[in-house]
């Protein structure tokens, strides 16, 4: 069910880029419009050579930078579905749909070339590692593999030939689905929208503010059962009813989801029966009690939970509850932070809300233009693999049109019954 909503959500992406290259080529201060011609380019790579692509030299390119400080950018990382069905699609292409895939990173809060090498180490050793898990033979994982490429330095500080490309980045934003909490914090969320049909969007332009009221561990029996439990965190005067946005805590194992039975369905039912207009999850940690006191708010790669895989679908016996209110995940060090605030008895707000951000992703076609990429519905890396397909459909269609035609005759000119003269 999920591949057949991708695929179909795949179906809407190529259409949405295909309006994209209707765009004339353009050029913009600092960057480029979507149909400019873009110019050759190199930046320094994990081996410590440089990797060097030649526009219009027959290869499409896509760029993907992940942004760590943003759980939608890091959960395509930490899914394993994510990885294994791109690899799959990545494997599958041939000819005019094979692209290189250079992998950068913006290098965290710190936006730092230390920070950026160590990002993309680990994005490397997760296409590795997925690789290796699909079953295929070390011929065809090198084979694969040599399609990407890996930017050692921060995207932000890319110079030169290639600094048009941090100008376009910052010249292409995306609305990105941010929690607010004024005196608190304001970080990216995964939304959890993007994988469970059941569970609708945020509010537009935004859904709040809402009064935060932490409800504990959301899957534990207390906080399921008992209405004192819903406010023994809660700041004085707040009230679990009335449409607030309800704080929940999870036990969590390595990948980041909540551990059997508990289920990301079941946490929404319990911010739902508090009368929440939002849930506001969070994991705790079952191992590695020193990462659950760190209240860093720059995660690393990997802290932040994935969109979990469907364990609740629209006809599943396991979403006999329906569900009204977003659903929402920050990082551990995020919920333990507004947390700790509401126990020294400040009283919070929250916001849902898009804030316009750099764009991750763009692509080079084989005619050399920049092209937009990206679509931040599902967390997943086959939008690269995506836009892919679609550089080489629009190769090859490119190619035909450039081919002379060949006319066939139906029928030549014969004289008809009727009036005179009418052939």
């Amino acid at each position: 069910a999920q591949l057949r909503a991708m695929a179909a959500a795949g179906l809407a992406f190529l259409a949405g880029l295909a309006v994209a290259l209707l765009a004339p080529p353009a050029a913009a201060a600092g960057g480029l419009l979507p149909g400019g011609a873009t110019p050759a380019f190199a930046v320094r790579s994990l081996d410590g050579d440089q990797f060097a692509f030649q526009p219009a030299a027959g290869k499409a390119l896509v760029l993907h930078a992940l942004d760590s400080t943003d759980a939608f950018s890091v959960a395509m990382w930490t899914s394993d579905f994510s990885l294994d069905s791109f690899l799959l699609d990545v494997a599958a292409g041939g000819g005019a749909e094979q692209a290189i895939y250079l992998m950068a990173s913006f290098g965290g809060e710190a936006a730092s070339n230390a920070a950026a090498t160590a990002e993309v180490q680990w994005m490397q050793q997760r296409l590795q590692e997925r690789a290796a898990a699909l079953g295929w033979p070390p011929a065809r994982v090198a084979e694969v593999l040599s399609l990407f490429a890996f930017a050692a330095d921060a995207v932000g500080q890319w110079g030169g030939a290639a600094q048009w490309i941090p100008q376009t980045l910052a010249l292409w934003p995306q609305n990105v689905t941010t929690l607010r909490v004024p005196g608190a914090l304001s970080v990216p969320v995964t939304r959890l929208d993007g994988e469970y049909t059941v569970i609708p969007w945020p509010s537009e332009p935004s859904q709040g503010p809402a009064t935060i009221v932490d409800l504990g561990n959301g899957c534990g029996s207390a906080a399921a059962s008992a209405p004192a439990a819903a406010t023994r965190h809660a700041a004085p005067g707040a009230a679990a009813g009335g449409g607030g946005a309800a704080l929940l805590s999870f036990p969590s194992g390595a990948d980041g989801r909540p551990v059997a039975p508990c289920t990301f369905a079941a946490l929404g039912a319990v911010a739902q029966a508090a009368n929440a207009s939002v849930a506001v999850l969070f994991p705790i940690a079952t191992k590695g009690a020193a990462q659950a006191a760190s209240l860093a708010p720059a995660p690393q790669p990997g802290q932040f939970p994935p969109l979990a895989m469907p364990n609740c679908t629209s006809n599943s016996t396991s979403c006999a509850e329906s569900l009204s209110i977003p659903l929402t995940v920050v990082s551990m060090a995020a919920g333990l932070r507004v947390r700790a605030s509401l126990q020294d008895g400040a009283s919070l707000e929250a916001t849902l809300a898009d804030v316009p951000r750099h764009a991750m992703e763009l692509a080079v076609d084989h005619a050399g233009a920049a092209r937009q990429v990206g679509w931040r519905k599902f967390a997943t890396l086959r939008m690269l693999s995506w836009a892919a397909q679609f550089e080489g459909y629009n190769s090859r269609v490119a190619a035909n049109l450039t081919r002379p035609a060949t006319t066939v005759v139906a029928f030549g000119p014969t004289k008809m019954k009727g009036k005179e003269g009418v052939l």
